[in-house]
């Protein structure tokens, strides 16, 4: 009663992602069940749906942070990759202008660009990353009746591209409940 709804090779975590649809009563705990126990190896998991914090919520002033961590005023050189999954960004903003931005969107109609262009430039703008190498997957978009979300299957598609990169840090700032998958 599975409703296989895609198959994708993910060559840059060696993995292969099936996401299906389950059968009207089944829960996503027996899903699991169900398939790990009919596949030895295989690891099964909800897709669920992972959301932005609200822009309005967030801390304004990274200094304390600054001063925490001895962070330099000028800022430090990037010396990896770095990506990002968040929300789409507004990439000409004025303090990414340093920034090389590899941008990919993994959903159509990303919506708001608040939070990830915020997170953005705490990475990469004035006094952060210099000579940053950002590489940028849109992942928040539109889910029926609901806020924009991430499902899981998206955010595993983003690190499958980043890794394929060559990307050595990837900041998530997305909240939502453990899953294995992403574990």
């Amino acid at each position: 009663g599975y409703t296989l709804l895609s198959r994708e090779s993910l060559s840059g975590i060696g993995e292969e992602m099936l996401v299906f649809r389950l059968p009207e009563g089944v829960t996503g705990k027996a899903a699991i069940a169900e398939m790990e126990g009919l596949e030895p190896g295989v690891t099964a998991g909800v897709n669920h749906a992972y959301r932005a914090p609200d822009p309005a919520e967030l801390s304004s002033g990274r200094e304390y942070a600054n001063g925490l961590i001895g962070w330099p005023q000028q800022g430090c050189p990037a010396q990896v990759p770095v990506g990002i999954i968040d929300t789409d960004i507004a990439s000409d903003e004025i303090g990414l202008a340093g920034a090389v931005i590899t941008r990919k969107q993994f959903v159509e109609g990303g919506g708001d660009r608040t939070h990830g262009t915020a997170i953005a430039e705490l990475i990469a703008g004035p006094g952060r990353l210099t000579g940053a190498q950002i590489f940028h997957a849109s992942v928040v978009g539109p889910v029926d009746g609901k806020s924009p979300a991430a499902g899981v299957d998206t955010l595993v598609r983003a690190l499958d591209w980043m890794q394929s990169n060559g990307v050595g840090l990837v900041n998530v700032s997305l909240a939502g409940p453990y899953n294995k998958i992403l574990d």
